[in-house]
């Protein structure tokens, strides 16, 4: 009998938070279906709920804020997975758009790694969405990343972005994301498929295109 009241009290959690943690940033409890703000959320990772309630929060009630880069800082130092990110992201959409979601504003990186953002469609526009990187200082060069980028139903992405080589480590880098019309995706599809063919992948300008979106990391081991 003690097994089976320990099953059923995760589900009277998710019922408690849904009644009453939708709280204001006062920690009054808030009229039913009231969005979740900023502060909110903070307030739930500081008390350390689990992130899977969280999510089921989120999902059922909505935030009233955008997950904009400086915000997606905070709330991973405060202990939020992608998981919830993207629930977060999800719940109200971006304040932009096209926004990266992670690495975050002068988050340290490898060599590689998935960056993730949110977007809304321009393919009926004849547009693409393309990743771009280079190293802040090498002003002007630019290196395509592998192919455009295609968007879920719910406008994220997700593509793998390389930050230079072990020469690298210690500086800064930017990652742009940036919608581009079709004569410029033929064009970078050229030279992806001329760099894969022959192992030189000289860097480029950035190519003129909207709307844009940009992050500053730094390259770490």
């Amino acid at each position: 009998m003690r097994m089976q009241s320990h099953i059923v009290r995760r589900p009277i959690l998710v019922t408690f938070l849904l009644g009453v943690l939708a709280a204001s940033s006062h920690g009054q409890p808030s009229a039913a279906g009231k969005k979740l703000s900023e502060a909110d959320i903070i307030k739930y990772l500081d008390q350390k709920i689990p992130e899977s309630d969280l999510i089921t929060l989120v999902k059922r009630q909505t935030v009233d804020f955008a997950l904009t880069p400086a915000i997606t800082a905070i709330l991973v130092r405060k202990g939020a997975g992608d998981n919830l990110l993207t629930a977060i992201g999800s719940g109200k959409g971006t304040a932009k758009d096209l926004e990266i979601s992670s690495p975050f504003s002068e988050q340290e990186v490898p060599h590689s790694m998935p960056v993730r953002g949110r977007s809304k469609d321009f393919t009926d526009q004849g547009k693409h969405l393309w990743l771009f990187a280079h190293r802040e200082d090498l002003t002007d060069m630019w290196w395509p990343q592998q192919s455009s980028l295609m968007l879920k139903a719910s406008g994220e992405w997700m593509h793998g972005v390389t930050f230079g080589s072990d020469d690298d480590i210690g500086f800064d880098f930017e990652v742009v994301a940036i919608w581009v019309d079709s004569e410029v995706d033929r064009k970078l599809q050229t030279y992806i498929k001329q760099a894969v063919r022959t192992g030189e992948y000289p860097p480029m300008p950035l190519p003129v295109g909207g709307p844009t979106e940009t992050v500053r990391v730094r390259r770490v081991k």
